[in-house]
C-alpha cells in the first residue's frame, strides 16, 4: 500500500477540535490531584520497570476490564522520561478517554492523529488511530518514539497493526489488553516477543476489590430453543437459516414482551444498561419494542456520528434514558461507570467479546454493589464460554424455574435450570473447545467443570474412568485424576 503524506491541521481546526472534543474532559480534572495507584497498577509497573532495567524491549500486560490499564502507559512515559510516546488505538470512541488519562495523571494534552490529520497540542505524546497512522508511518523516522503502546493489543496481529508496530523501533513496546484470545490462528504474544509482564484474573480482581462482582442470569427462551445448531450453522425444522432469518424469526411480540419484563424486573430504580445486538434491523426492532413497553432506550450503530454518541452517553449518565442498544460498539475501551448491567440480545461464540461485554458492568460507582448480566441467547451460542469465564448467578423463580443445580464459587452462585442443563449436556461433546478452556482454568472453574462433566458422563457410563480420555480428548487429565482420588 502506498504511503500517504502527513497532513497537519490548521490552528483554527485544532482549536475547533479541542473545544468540541477535549475541553470538557480536561476541565473535569483541572486542578485535581491524581488518585493513588491501586494494587494491580503498582504490581504491573514494578515488573515493567524491572524488565526495562534488564534490557527487555517489549512486553504485554493483561488486566481485567475496568482495572485501570490505561494508566500504565502514562506512568511508564514518566518513568522512562520518554522524549516522544506513541499510543495506538483502534476506535475513535476511546480517543477522548485516553487523552483525559494523560491529562489526569501527567497534565499532558496529547497530540491527536485522526482521519488522516495531525492535530498538534503537546507533541510529547501522540495518540493515533490505526487507520490514520498505518498509511503514514513513513512520515516519521523509525526511531521517532521511545515508547510505543498498543491499546487493546489483541488486535496486534492484524495487518494494519502489524505494519505500525514493526515499523517503529522504539526503546520499549508495550501491549495492554483484557483478553489475549483471538478467534483465528494468529498469535497476540508474538508481537511482544512472548513476554507477559503481568497477568491478573477476573476472580483475583474481584477478591482484591478492584472491580465489582456480577450476577449472571441465564434466561430461558422457548422461542430461541426451537432452533438447532450444527457448528456455526443454525437450523429450524431441518432448514438452514442465515443470521438475518434468525433475527426476523426471533422478532416476535411474545418474546419482545418477555425481554421487556425481565429488564424491568432487574433494572429498577433508574438502573441503566447497555444492550448488545449483531444486526441493525433487529437492533431497531428491539429499540422500538422496549420504548413501547415504557423503557427509554436509544439505538447506536457504526454510522452514528461521534457527537450524537456522546450526547446519548451523557443522557444515559444523567438518567434521561435507561439504556443504549448498540452493535458491538460499547464492547472495548468504553468508560461509563454508572452502567449497572448489560443485556445480551444476540447469540455469540466469541469468548473475547463476551468477556469485554461483561466488563462494561464491573466498574465501581456510588451505590453500585454488583454488575447485572441478562443473557437471552445462551442456550446454544455462549453457554460453554460462560462456564469458562467464572459465571455468577442468582436464583430467580420468575426466570429460572425448576432449578436443577446450584454451583457456588466463593460468594457467587451459578444457577442452571433443568432446561438449560439439558441443552448444555446435549451440545457439550461438539461445543466444548478445551483448546482454550484448559489454558486458564482456576480451581473454582475446574471444580465446576468437573461436576458438570460428571453429571453428563454418569448418564451414559455410570462412572468416570481414564478410558474416557480417548472418547473425550478435551477432558483435562487433572480432573480425571482428582475424581479418582476423591473416590
Amino acid at each position: 500500500m502506498k504511503a500517504k503524506q502527513l497532513k497537519y491541521a490548521t490552528p483554527e481546526e485544532c482549536q475547533e477540535f479541542y473545544s468540541k472534543q477535549l475541553s470538557s474532559g480536561y476541565n473535569k480534572h483541572k486542578g485535581k490531584k491524581a488518585p493513588k495507584k491501586h494494587y494491580a497498577q503498582n504490581a504491573a509497573l514494578c515488573k515493567l520497570k524491572i524488565d526495562i532495567k534488564n534490557g527487555y524491549r517489549a512486553g504485554l500486560v493483561q488486566l481485567p476490564t475496568a482495572c485501570g490499564k490505561t494508566r500504565l502507559p502514562v506512568e511508564l512515559h514518566k518513568y522512562m522520561k520518554s522524549k516522544r510516546t506513541l499510543m495506538i488505538i483502534h476506535q475513535q470512541s476511546i480517543l477522548i478517554s485516553i487523552c483525559q488519562e494523560f491529562y489526569k495523571f501527567a497534565k499532558i494534552k496529547p497530540s491527536v492523529m485522526l482521519n488522516g490529520k495531525y492535530f498538534t497540542f503537546d507533541d510529547e505524546v501522540l495518540v493515533a488511530l490505526v487507520p490514520s497512522i498505518y498509511k503514514r508511518c513513513h512520515a516519521f523516522s523509525r526511531g521517532e518514539f521511545d515508547l510505543v503502546v498498543a491499546d487493546e493489543c489483541h488486535h496486534g496481529p492484524a495487518d494494519t497493526w502489524k505494519r505500525v508496530l514493526e515499523y517503529f523501533k522504539s526503546k520499549y513496546r508495550l501491549g495492554i489488553t483484557a483478553t489475549t484470545e483471538r478467534n483465528d490462528i494468529l498469535d497476540t504474544y508474538s508481537m511482544f516477543r512472548h513476554k507477559v509482564v503481568y497477568f491478573m484474573t477476573t476472580e483475583k480482581a474481584i477478591k482484591k476489590g478492584l472491580i465489582l462482582p456480577y450476577q449472571y442470569y441465564l434466561c430461558e427462551d422457548d422461542v430461541f430453543d426451537e432452533f438447532q445448531t450444527s457448528g456455526a450453522l443454525l437450523y429450524k425444522d431441518g432448514v438452514k437459516l442465515t443470521r438475518a432469518d434468525l433475527y426476523r424469526r426471533l422478532a416476535v411480540e411474545e418474546r419482545d414482551k418477555a425481554i421487556a419484563k425481565h429488564i424491568k424486573k432487574r433494572f429498577r430504580k433508574s438502573k441503566t444498561f447497555i444492550g448488545y445486538v449483531a444486526n441493525a434491523w433487529y437492533g431497531e426492532h428491539i429499540t422500538k419494542s422496549l420504548n413501547a413497553a415504557g423503557i427509554k432506550v436509544k439505538f447506536i450503530h457504526h454510522h452514528t456520528p461521534q457527537t450524537t454518541r456522546r450526547l446519548v452517553e451523557r443522557e444515559l449518565e444523567q438518567g434521561i434514558i435507561q439504556g443504549i442498544i448498540s452493535i458491538n460498539i460499547y464492547t472495548e475501551g468504553v468508560n461509563i461507570p454508572s452502567v449497572d448491567g448489560i443485556v445480551i440480545l444476540s447469540p455469540t461464540r466469541n469468548y473475547k467479546r463476551l468477556v469485554q461485554m461483561i466488563g462494561r458492568a464491573l466498574r465501581k460507582f456510588r451505590m453500585k454493589r454488583h454488575g447485572i448480566v441478562l443473557d437471552f441467547c445462551s442456550a446454544y451460542e455462549a453457554v460453554t464460554h460462560v462456564l469458562n469465564y467464572l459465571i455468577t448467578g442468582k436464583y430467580d423463580k420468575g426466570i429460572l424455574s425448576k432449578v436443577k443445580a446450584v454451583y457456588r464459587v466463593g460468594k457467587n452462585r451459578i444457577i442452571i435450570s433443568q432446561k438449560m442443563l439439558k441443552n448444555m449436556r446435549s451440545t457439550m461433546d461438539a461445543r466444548m473447545s478445551i483448546a482454550h478452556l484448559t489454558r486458564q482454568l482456576t480451581l473454582a472453574e475446574a471444580n465446576f467443570l468437573r461436576d458438570a462433566l460428571k453429571a453428563h458422563l454418569k448418564e451414559k457410563t455410570g462412572k468416570l474412568s481414564k478410558s474416557l480420555i480417548k472418547k473425550y480428548p478435551w477432558l483435562p487429565r487433572a480432573l480425571i485424576k482428582q475424581d479418582g482420588q476423591n473416590r
